[in-house]
């Protein structure tokens, strides 16, 4: 692509286009996963890394056959690279509602 001809732009400006209306699952972000917006809604300890951005998570235990919510606590690959998968990991420990468990 040649930004530099018509054709090239025209490219560029509907691929910009169809990104921005393009679903979030589409774009790769996953359904059970949700920013925290404010470290004291993680139940999160203050002497974990407070730098990283918090998510929680949100499992199926095939055993319980239920639904279990993590919370992340530390990021241990970030997902920052122009190649690959993009794959993030996290530390994360159960959450409970009032304070958080077993890491898991």
């Amino acid at each position: 692509m040649r930004i530099s001809e018509l054709a090239g732009r025209k490219l560029l400006i509907s691929w910009l286009v169809r990104w921005s209306m393009c679903p979030e699952d589409r774009l790769g972000y996953g359904p059970t996963m949700h920013r925290v917006i404010g470290q004291s809604n993680a139940n999160v300890s203050s002497n974990d890394n407070d730098y990283d951005i918090r998510y929680t998570v949100d499992c199926y235990d095939d055993e319980s056959k239920k639904t279990v919510k993590y919370v992340t606590k530390r990021t241990i690959m970030p997902a920052d690279t122009l190649l690959g998968r993009h794959t993030r990991c996290f530390v994360a420990t159960r959450y409970t509602g009032s304070g958080t468990d077993s890491s898991a």
